[in-house]
Formats: structure tokens, sequence, C-alpha cells
């Protein structure tokens, strides 16, 4: 089982930094196989991924990325949703996209996403990188999350 350990530094600032921001892990976004199948098969170049950082949100019923990442790979919208926040509800739109945990490492993961919400992140300021998805609970039934909050560390097992 892939592992993802999340570790913030054992000082009491870092485990502040672990409650008030959650969960991080590195991610690229990516445009979905099927159509990187088809734009090499059509001979047209295939967008290059975006880096940032996802935050583990076990708030979110579905995976949310940037508007302004999906606009950037040139993706299109799959179907409409309501999504229920905290300010009320409101009308996004669905991608398919690819994400890859941890782009960097050995052993990065791969995710396909028949549809992710496209969001609003703003300019919350993250350890890193800059924020550019909310992972939700249709990742997180992929997995076990371990919060180990004292210790300012989370566990992913996939």
């Amino acid at each position: 089982m892939p592992l993802i350990d999340g570790n913030f530094r054992l000082e009491r600032p870092a485990i502040e930094e672990l409650h008030r921001i959650g969960p991080i892990v590195e991610v690229e976004i990516r445009i979905p196989q099927p159509l990187q199948r088809r734009l090499a098969e059509e001979g047209q170049s295939i967008p290059h991924p975006i880096s940032g950082i996802a935050v583990i949100d076990t708030g979110a019923s579905i995976t949310g990325v940037e508007m302004n990442v999906l606009q950037s790979l040139g993706i299109q919208p799959v179907s409409r949703v309501i999504l229920h926040t905290p300010s009320g509800p409101a009308t996004t739109y669905l991608y398919p996209v690819s994400l890859i945990l941890n782009p960097r490492s050995p052993n990065p993961l791969g995710f396909d996403f028949g549809a992710v919400a496209s969001v609003s992140l703003g300019q919350l300021p993250i350890p890193g990188g800059q924020l550019i998805a909310l992972l939700g609970r249709d990742f997180l039934r992929r997995c076990v999350l371990i919060y180990h909050g004292p210790q300012a560390r989370f566990t992913l097992c996939l």
C-alpha cells in the first residue's frame, strides 16, 4: 500500500500550522489521459502540467481544483453541480483531470478524476507553494488518513 508521510516541523508554530491549514501534499494537475492520447494522435501539443499544493479537506464531498488551473490547461467542463458551501449553495462546473500526488518523488501516485469542481481558492498562504486543489472525500474514499495533531504529522495510505 503506497504511503505518504506528511511531517511538519515538531515545534509549536508547526503544530499550529497543521491545525490552521490542514494536511497538505504536493500535486500536479494534468489533462486526463484519454485527452492526452487524442491530442497526441491529432499532432496537437499537450499542455504542461501545473504544480502546486493541495489541502486534504475532509469537509469537502468532492475534490476541487483552482479555476485558473483548469482554464490554463484548456479542459472543457463536462457538467455543472450545486455545491453546498459555508456561504450557501453555489453552482460550479465539473472538469475531468489527472492528479499526481508527490510528483517529484521516485514513486508519484496518479489518479484520474472523471469530475472535479472548479473552485476559487484565493491567495491563502501555504508553506511550499501555491494552493491549487482541495482533496475531498471522493479522493479520501480510496485512502486511509491518519491525522496525528500532537505530533504535527499525518499519514495517507492508498
